[in-house]
């Protein structure tokens, strides 16, 4: 089930606590549950606004299976965006400036489609070279956390049982980087293709002293 959460969610609200109506007209201890005592999808409203005490709670939440979390997250470039605890932990980034309302997706994916890539995910595996090689492009995009080459594997392995392939496919690890690494890369400008072996330029010819 959804469910819509914001900045300013109290603890309370996440957790539960002290039902003060029922707890009166019972005359015994009643709680309300919280947000978080179910399995739920959780929808963060506002996410450049989110504290950092909220974000440490979702990424307690998101630690442990059964929730899962959209953020909108709306923050211009000078903006800090996400707190860092949810941003090392929200699988993918997709930007949506532009995108008209009620767009509808060409490929025509519905939920038979989503229910058979389910299935068929647990079937699908990445070498384990392969999945080095994702460390090592995660490191030089200077990315430090090894969340995310785990969560680029998952994402490769979803996006190949999603277009019913039957392993992974060069074209399912490129949107996983894409997806998982481009927000959070640090270093663009330092990346150097390992077969780049151009020969030096030739030194400089001193010139003649008269």
């Amino acid at each position: 089930p959804l469910r819509r959460i914001h900045p300013t969610m109290s603890d309370e609200a996440l957790y539960g606590g002290v039902d003060l109506a029922a707890t009166l007209a019972d005359g015994a201890m009643r709680r309300s549950k919280g947000l978080l005592e179910d399995d739920a999808a959780l929808v963060l409203t506002m996410a450049e606004r989110c504290p950092a005490g909220l974000g440490a709670r979702l990424a307690h939440a998101l630690d442990v299976p059964g929730h899962c979390l959209v953020a909108l997250d709306e923050s211009l470039e000078e903006d800090d965006g996400l707190p860092i605890a949810l941003i090392d932990r929200v699988g993918l980034f997709v930007d949506l400036d532009g995108l008209p309302y009620g767009v509808v997706d060409e490929d025509g994916i519905d939920a038979g489609d989503i229910a058979a890539a389910r299935d068929r995910f647990s079937t699908l595996t990445l070498e384990d070279s392969t999945l080095a090689e994702l460390t090592a492009v995660a490191a030089r995009l200077g990315i430090d956390s090894l969340r995310a080459p785990l969560l680029a594997r998952n994402a490769a392995r979803a996006s190949a049982a999603l277009f019913g392939r039957d392993r992974v496919e060069m074209d399912d690890l490129e949107l996983a980087v894409e997806l998982v690494y481009s927000h959070r890369a640090i270093a663009f400008s330092d990346i150097q293709h390992e077969d780049d072996h151009s020969e030096p330029p030739p030194p400089e010819q001193e010139s003649d002293p008269e």
